[in-house]
């Protein structure tokens, strides 16, 4: 899926609480920051990352701190006053296209506004390569957990891309099969959750299975599934794009019945 043009965005404010609402149910609260401020909606800088077809975004933040290695900060080395705000890495969110509208400069009613947002745009296009390899890295870290300070004070990033898949789902939002089954293989289903949550009925196939072939389907990290326990047995949730693989995984079992 290509990654929209490179530019300031605004995010659709429920789409953001719903990423929100889902970091607090695991973290009991949530690093994705607020979009609806009283005197203007902060917007994000992007795609700076692509993972699997998700497109990240950055917060570009008021804030003047400090550029380090989380946070770079927009300078206009020209302007009296040079530091303009920072773009927040740790604080990036996957973003569907759907959820995205393009900022319009010339929409902004105050003068000065339009000149401070230019002079940020003109910033982040002139460092975009810079910008990509922050976001590459602080997302790497943070997945990874090499950096625990910067994982303990950032986003879930792999809580946020099945929160967006999910979203996408209930939505009717297209996100090809295979990116959802690579990302889920990555990240886990999460707690609770069926492939009901990221896939619909006709991608999903339903089977009964014995102890010994729930044995051997437990042993395909390769092969996205659930099994969960039935009024009359165990039930095996997969892809239907997966059934061949499947039959091939419980030969063994079924051969083995077979004998008896």
């Amino acid at each position: 899926m290509p990654a929209p043009a490179l530019d300031f965005y605004y995010v659709d404010p429920a789409y953001v609480s719903y990423l929100q609402t889902a970091e607090t149910a695991v973290h009991g609260s949530s690093h994705v920051p607020n979009v609806v401020y009283e005197n203007r909606n902060k917007f994000m800088f992007g795609s700076v990352l692509q993972i699997d077809g998700i497109n990240y975004f950055v917060p570009v933040s008021s804030k003047t701190n400090k550029s380090s290695n989380y946070n770079l900060q927009i300078t206009v080395p020209s302007d009296h006053v040079k530091v303009k705000g920072t773009l927040r890495f740790p604080y990036m969110i996957p973003v569907p296209d759907a959820a995205l509208t393009r900022l319009n400069i010339r929409s902004i009613a105050s003068q000065g506004e339009q000149q401070l947002i230019a002079k940020e745009r003109a910033f982040c296009f002139r460092n975009q390569a810079k910008i990509l390899r922050i976001a590459e890295r602080i997302h790497r870290q943070v997945v990874t957990k090499s950096n625990p300070a910067l994982a303990a004070n950032s986003c879930d990033f792999p809580l946020l891309e099945n929160a967006y898949l999910t979203y996408c789902n209930s939505h009717s939002i297209s996100v090809p099969l295979e990116d959802r089954k690579r990302i889920l293989l990555r990240n886990g289903l999460g707690s609770g959750n069926t492939l009901s949550a990221f896939f619909t009925k006709d991608e999903i196939q339903y089977r009964a299975i014995s102890p010994d072939e729930a044995k051997l389907v437990a042993g395909q990290p390769d092969l996205l599934h659930v099994i969960r326990k039935g009024e009359k047995g165990l039930i095996l949730q997969h892809l239907t794009s997966d059934t061949a693989l499947v039959k091939r995984i419980l030969e063994p079992a079924q051969s083995a019945l077979a004998l008896k």
